[in-house]
């Protein structure tokens, strides 16, 4: 079995499988096989496959002011909606016998749904691992101890700092002792009604500023009796200021190049400021950046580019951008391969499994092929409205399919001004979900609390 396992699905992990069969989770277990033989032929049509990860955002509010999520940031590229029970049970009356994990977290703090305990028990009727993720700084009166009896097996909580001031500065407007006691009270009541479950992770972003708390952080942690801490490289915008000012020194928790000089001042100060400005300016190039033909028809694309240079008294730098957007609608998109992609050792490039195994759905139904997607406009169509087959194989996924399957074999480059937000990614494969270390179906099951010198790095996202 093995080795028939490494013929037809090399992605596949040996450890899923054994547990979905010791469980007698059959139709779970054939869909698991048979989406990863698909993805391991590259089908750009999944004929019966169903996805097995689902990212699924109950609310996409937050108090916080974190400057490098859109929703902290308050960019607007989504509008705020709140999901409701009936909308969730169609999702997972539908998904749920295929699903093996749910996420139930992506742009907001989860915890603010009142129906989010409900939610998670829907989930867990399924046969489903559920994991959230939150900030844990506004905890509704009774929603520990509704979320212990959900069945929640996985709590994530994001804890950026072993003090107040480095906690605060990414956690902008958080209270880094209301965390704390929250968590107090979380695990309190956990050992109080006798329950193993949820296992609370402490998850660390590490930023330059903060990195040499860790080992402070995991001693904190254990006097907490959380049951394990992570350390996560964070997404931060790929710009030489910021990754100047907020990129871990470590190489371990870098997920960019290092710039090879530094900044000026002025974009130096802009960088340090940011977590003190609710909305960052950091992503307006990146913006700019993503000029189109099709662009050039949006008034909010326009409007970001006079507003950069407005700010920025760079008029020079606005002709400039106009006449590359021509340029641009002149030739098209053909050789626009001018981004770099880290491959990993050995030379080779790793398979994205989002778009045949995964899917992320936002609070109004809109789905996103990934939980990076940050715009609303690159999604993919709304569940609530069309259904789930006609996305699932419509135009947007199959040409998503055959990106990557291209993208992975080389026959294609990144494109940084394509419309389709899977042919522009340049996190193809190093972006991909992980089955929690502790679960039946992770890859260490008998993982702890991690020590400093032996971290668990998880895949994350700065939010």
């Amino acid at each position: 079995m093995p080795d028939l396992l490494r013929i037809f699905c090399p992605h596949a992990e040996p450890r899923v499988v054994e547990s979905l069969r010791a469980a007698r989770l059959y139709r779970k277990l054939f869909n698991y096989l048979w989406v990863e033989f698909l993805m391991a032929r590259g089908s750009a049509r999944l004929w019966g496959g169903k996805p097995y990860w689902l990212t699924i955002d109950p609310n996409n509010f937050c108090q916080l002011h974190c400057p490098f999520c859109p929703t902290g940031a308050d960019r607007g590229v989504r509008g705020k909606a709140m999901m409701d029970m009936e909308h969730f049970k169609k999702i997972i009356d539908r998904l749920g016998p295929y699903v093996i994990h749910v996420d139930m977290m992506n742009w907001g703090e989860s915890v603010l749904n009142k129906s989010l305990p409900e939610m998670i028990a829907t989930a867990k009727r399924h046969g489903i691992e559920v994991r959230l993720d939150a900030n844990f700084n506004n905890v509704p009166d009774g929603m520990i101890d509704r979320l212990i009896r959900s069945g929640l097996d996985v709590l994530s909580l994001s804890i950026d700092g072993a003090s107040a001031e480095t906690y605060g500065r990414y956690r902008a407007g958080g209270d880094f002792d209301r965390v704390l006691s929250n968590v107090r009270a979380l695990v309190r009541r956990r050992r109080e009604l006798g329950r193993s479950s949820p296992w609370i992770v402490w998850q660390f972003l590490v930023f330059r500023h903060n990195e040499h708390e860790r080992p402070r952080a995991a001693k904190i942690a254990r006097e907490l009796e959380v049951d394990q801490v992570s350390f996560v490289a964070p997404s931060i915008p790929n710009e030489p200021a910021f990754l100047w000012e907020w990129m871990a020194l470590n190489p371990e928790y870098q997920l960019y190049p290092s710039p090879a000089a530094a900044p000026g001042e002025e974009e130096a100060l802009r960088a340090r400021l940011s977590a003190q400005a609710r909305k960052t300016a950091s992503m307006e190039p990146y913006y700019a950046r993503r000029f189109g033909p099709m662009s050039l028809l949006s008034g909010t694309y326009l409007r970001r580019l006079v507003a950069m240079a407005v700010r920025q008294g760079a008029w020079g730098w606005l002709a400039g951008r106009l006449r590359e957007i021509g340029a641009f609608w002149r030739q098209g998109q053909a050789g626009a391969n001018a981004v770099p992609y880290r491959v990993s050792e050995g030379g080779q490039r790793s398979i994205c499994k989002w778009p045949w195994a995964g899917m992320a759905v936002n609070p109004n139904g809109s789905v996103s092929p990934c939980c990076s997607v940050e715009e609303e406009r690159d999604d993919f169509g709304n569940m609530f409205k069309t259904g789930f087959a006609s996305l699932w194989n419509g135009r947007l996924y199959r040409a998503s399919r055959r990106h990557v399957r291209r993208f992975v074999r080389g026959r294609v480059g990144i494109l940084p001004h394509a419309e389709h937000v899977c042919r522009r990614c340049t996190a193809i494969g190093r972006a991909n979900f992980k089955f929690p270390n502790h679960s039946p179906y992770g890859s260490d099951p008998g993982v702890e609390l991690a020590q400093p010198a032996a971290t668990d790095v998880a895949t994350g996202a700065a939010r």
